[in-house]
């Protein structure tokens, strides 16, 4: 039995049981949902209009309405908006008064935004209102494009 008859006949009983052919998996993560809702657009225009905005527990939250790889400049939002802020941390963004901002501006809207992990950049799903709101991506690349949202702690 040659080793072509060895292959067809693998592949005549162990046909694949996916969807073939393969279709290549993106290596980035979509920035927003691809069907997103009516209206998205307009609630992320606003929040980048208004920001940086203020929250009751003393922060302050600057959402940028770009899609962009991390920026190479650790003072970008500072430069940006306000001495202090920085490009939000993971642990932030699952602040209660951050996710409140966060819903109040950006409804049921999902976005991906950079942010850090422990000092790593980080690719973050936030998905305002849902059980889940704050979602580690896996992070292939650092020119994946995401929003930036940039906050001010307080502390210096």
């Amino acid at each position: 039995m040659s080793i072509w008859s060895i292959v067809r006949f693998f592949k005549k009983t162990n046909s694949c049981k996916c969807c073939c052919p393969h279709k290549p998996k993106p290596i980035c993560p979509p920035a927003t949902h691809c069907n997103e809702k009516p209206g998205c657009e307009a609630r992320r225009v606003q929040f980048a209009s208004d920001s940086p905005v203020a929250l009751n527990n003393g922060w302050t939250i600057a959402f940028v309405n770009t899609l962009e790889g991390f920026p190479p400049d650790p003072n970008i939002c500072r430069n940006t908006f306000f001495d202090d802020s920085t490009i939000a941390r993971v642990v932030e963004l699952e602040n209660p008064f951050v996710q409140q901002e966060l819903l109040d501006r950006l409804g049921s809207c999902s976005v991906v935004v950079w942010a850090t992990n422990n000092g790593i950049p980080t690719l973050v799903k936030l998905k305002p209102g849902s059980v889940h709101p704050v979602k580690i991506l896996p992070t292939p690349s650092l020119s994946c494009l995401a929003y930036r949202i940039c906050i001010n702690d307080g502390i210096d």
